[in-house]
């Protein structure tokens, strides 16, 4: 259907603590639902993850991962990665989906845009852009937009 790729990026920005995790929560499985089968999480601005957002984060990636989808986190910053790795999110998505944020632009989602990639078998470059952009429905009480 117009619209679905395999492949989802989006930006976070700020702390994801328990007052966005309904939200959160919803827009990843409507991201899941929507044909997604890896959601790259780009978390370069994000500043913060609380307890009650590490575990919503690891619930979600334990269901999709049981639906054969995987959820990569990259950008991290040096304290952001060490708190999900001390967290039982960071049990759940393994260190190869821990990406640090790297010395170039964009070098973390390029790297977690070649892991998808080879988890889907897919090919194209890494300055694909449908890989890297997507829109979604025209209808202004759906439309959103992952962008990194």
């Amino acid at each position: 259907a117009t619209g679905r790729h395999p492949i989802a990026v989006l930006q976070v920005e700020g702390d994801l603590f328990f007052g966005v995790v309904e939200e959160l929560e919803r827009q990843l499985n409507r991201i899941a639902a929507n044909g997604a089968r890896v959601i790259v999480l780009r978390m370069k601005r994000a500043l913060a993850i609380d307890a009650t957002a590490a575990e919503t984060m690891a619930g979600f990636a334990t269901y999709f991962q049981g639906r054969g989808g995987h959820l990569i986190l990259c950008g991290l910053k040096k304290d952001l990665h060490q708190q999900i790795v001390q967290a039982h999110l960071g049990e759940i998505l393994g260190g190869e989906n821990l990406l640090t944020t790297g010395g170039r632009a964009f070098e973390s989602v390029q790297q977690a845009l070649a892991a998808a990639r080879r988890r889907l078998s897919l090919s194209g470059g890494p300055g694909d852009p449908a890989a890297l952009i997507r829109t979604g429905p025209a209808d202004p009480a759906e439309a959103w937009i992952y962008h990194i």
